[in-house]
């Protein structure tokens, strides 16, 4: 369909161009018209020992209660990112897309509190002996992962294959004028989350005040993405969360230690095991 015309603009190979006068409100520039992944400006660029909410202070006081055999008495933890805010060594125009995998999640992808060669995606690049990409996002919502999934599709194609670790249903995106914040049911407060924002009771509680449209939610977020991938490359879904799996219907890797820097996360010897687990499926009942 080359074009229509309608009351207040017209319809041009496909897309809609609103001629109707000036509007109230333009979306945010970051959003990028959805032809890009979306930048992380709350993370660092370049290599760090430390990043939010892995801190320093944190890390001091963990020393302080931990065995002197602890892993991470010795072992430094480097964290790695490109100007996007990824934790990726390359920037995503040096990436041979078709031939990777991509791996989204939250904090538990992104390896919150692990080093750089402890993460899920580094474990499975060594079994896969591929190249796999960490898009993994600290505090993100499922809607944001699929949000940057299908931009990653609109701007590099589809991968080799994809593996979707699904987060807390309680999250949600907040697309602000300037930047995108994570909500989410942990803390709100002002001076130590980077995530603030001063309605965060009234949004996140207004959405989530009941488990039916929490899971609901969840549901059809997991298959939109199932739908959307899952027959054209090689798509895993799965979760780190009981929970998620369960209303999900995808694949149960919960059943994590809190190993990591931060004694929250899953540490190496847990993202180890479970990209084991994933490689297993994969080459069993996914790959073609």
């Amino acid at each position: 369909m080359k074009g229509s015309d309608a009351k207040e603009g017209k319809r041009v190979d496909g897309k809609f161009h609103w001629n109707g006068g000036l509007t109230l409100y333009q979306l945010p520039e970051y959003l990028d018209n959805g032809e890009d992944i979306l930048k992380n400006n709350f993370l660092p660029k370049g290599k760090m020992p430390y990043c939010w909410n892995d801190e320093i202070e944190e890390y001091e006081r963990n020393l302080l209660t931990q065995p002197e055999d602890w892993h991470y008495r010795n072992k430094e933890v480097v964290y790695t990112f490109n100007s996007y805010g990824y934790r990726v060594e390359k920037e995503f125009d040096e990436i041979d897309w078709k031939n990777v995998i991509v791996v989204f999640g939250c904090s538990m992808v992104f390896g919150q509190g692990v080093s750089d060669d402890e993460t899920l995606p580094y474990y499975l690049s060594k079994l896969f002996n591929r190249e796999v990409i960490n898009l993994g996002v600290p505090s993100c919502s499922n809607e944001f992962i699929l949000d940057n999934a299908i931009r990653m599709k609109k701007k590099y194609g589809l991968p080799y294959g994809m593996v979707m670790m699904w987060t807390l249903s309680n999250r949600l995106p907040y697309y602000g004028e300037k930047a995108i914040k994570h909500l989410g049911m942990w803390g709100n407060n002002e001076k130590h989350n980077q995530q603030y924002h001063a309605d965060y009771d009234a949004l996140v509680g207004n959405l989530y005040y009941n488990k039916s449209n929490e899971f609901s939610r969840l549901y059809n977020t997991i298959q939109a993405g199932r739908d959307i991938f899952a027959d054209r490359t090689n798509y895993f879904d799965g979760s780190f969360f009981s929970e998620t799996a369960h209303f999900g219907k995808c694949y149960d890797r919960f059943g994590f230690k809190n190993g990591a820097r931060d004694l929250v996360h899953a540490g190496p010897e847990d993202l180890e095991r479970i990209a084991n687990e994933i490689k297993t499926i994969m080459d069993n009942e996914i790959i073609k």
